[in-house]
């Protein structure tokens, strides 16, 4: 006699996902214990109360689409599946996606059409506010992305026709004034991809993005003083009129940083400076083929590129650069593109990233998760366990204690020196 078969997809979904990956949670040593976390960047790199923080990190988008859905893979898998499956593969950190018209309807209710009945009939705010607290039961972390204004497409600028900076604003003070004080909430990304008419350092209030970067971080911070997380700055499409190197057809929207040569951000104080992280989006031929992947010593011509666009600036203005978004399908040129890029992250001790991304639904790039949101994709995953081999991880103890677990270096002549301290407590 056979036994009861279940046939819902998602739950063998979730089961298969957790094998996989295997236990839902990991348990993790802790080196140093502290009473609150002090997030700084400093020396090129992102410190964690003045320690280096390893960050392995991945987007996982939803918030920021036309259909409102969270993020795409919670529709298809219970959230503890999602984030059991990014503890066991050593991410750290979850790079979240939103539209500013979403936050500005905070008591909205999302269409959130998920097998957990604890997340239908959620408003904003609320369906954010779980998947914040998810993700902290598995200590990672969470950074909030400004993606677009409206779920339509990216803009060009922080603003249009329909939505001011102050809208933005608003938008930010929504998120901020919940979760703000959310320990796992770690940094903010101001927006996503400046471009075309975007600018840095013109001297044009209306489009230069490192202008309004420092208007609305140095509010936000003043406005919020709860939050204690770092700020990151993306870059824009083309540099500023002295510091054109390449093509200016030929950047990544947000991917470059010349500009920061002649106009650093200054946000008006050593301690807010210190909050500051550059985060260029750097992709390959899966995205769009640039003329130098063309190049008949292509992937060999890459580095000088990325140094060029933005590789400097760690050195240039002691604050950490992360990459906000890189990736692709990882065959053929893209694979060798993303190879080498994966190389030079490594040896340029630049290897702390946000992949793009988790979901498979990604057109150009499809994701960690193959299209049956259940299936890893091994390659791409052993791929990201090389530029981070061993990130740093927080257990949190009680009310009051917070026990970092330091994690290392994927090339040992990036570490300057720093050193967590063994068996502390508070």
């Amino acid at each position: 006699m056979g036994g009861l078969v279940n046939t819902n997809p998602r739950l063998r979904a979730s089961r298969q996902l957790a094998k996989a990956s295997g236990s839902s949670k990991v348990s993790t040593p802790a080196d140093l214990c502290v009473a609150s976390l002090d997030w700084t960047s400093e020396g090129g790199e992102i410190l964690l109360n003045g320690q280096p923080f390893h960050l392995k990190g991945v987007s996982y988008f939803g918030f920021e689409t036309p259909n409102e859905e969270i993020a795409s893979c919670i529709s298809a898998l219970p959230s503890h599946a999602i984030f059991g499956f990014l503890r066991n593969e050593s991410f750290n950190a979850v790079r979240l996606p939103f539209s500013t018209a979403l936050a500005l309807e905070p008591n909205k209710k999302v269409n959130a059409n998920t097998i957990e009945k604890e997340l239908h009939d959620l408003t904003v705010l609320e369906l954010i506010g779980n998947i914040i607290d998810k993700a902290a039961e598995y200590g990672i972390l969470i950074m909030l992305d400004m993606h677009r204004l409206n779920e339509d497409f990216i803009p060009e600028l922080w603003y249009d026709d329909k939505y001011s900076m102050d809208d933005v604003k608003e938008a930010w003070d929504n998120l901020l004034t919940a979760f703000g004080d959310r320990w796992n909430l770690f940094a903010i990304d101001l927006k996503n991809e400046p471009h075309g008419v975007a600018t840095w350092g013109s001297g044009k209030a209306k489009t230069d993005w490192n202008t309004a970067a420092e208007e609305l971080a140095t509010y936000l911070y003043k406005k919020h003083p709860q939050y204690k997380g770092l700020v990151f700055v993306e870059g824009t499409q083309l540099a500023s009129a002295k510091h054109h190197k390449l093509d200016k057809n030929n950047k990544w929207w947000g991917g470059d940083l010349e500009g920061v040569q002649e106009f650093p951000i200054e946000l008006g104080s050593d301690a807010l400076n210190k909050k500051l992280v550059y985060s260029p989006h750097v992709y390959g031929p899966d995205a769009f083929v640039q003329p130098y992947f063309e190049a008949k010593n292509f992937p060999d011509n890459m580095p000088d590129i990325w140094k060029k666009q933005w590789a400097f600036v760690e050195e240039q203005t002691d604050r950490a650069v992360v990459v906000g978004e890189w990736g692709g399908r990882y065959e053929n040129q893209d694979k060798i593109w993303q190879d080498s890029f994966a190389k030079f992250l490594v040896d340029e001790c630049l290897e702390d990233t946000f992949y793009w991304c988790l979901n498979p639904n990604s057109g150009d790039t499809g994701g960690l998760l193959d299209y049956d949101f259940l299936t890893p994709m091994p390659k791409k995953l052993a791929l990201l366990a090389k530029v981070q081999p061993h990130p740093t991880f927080i257990t949190v103890k009680g009310s009051d204690q917070y026990c970092i677990s330091p994690g290392a270096y994927a090339n040992p002549k990036c570490d300057k020196g720093r050193r967590l301290a063994t068996s502390n407590t508070v």
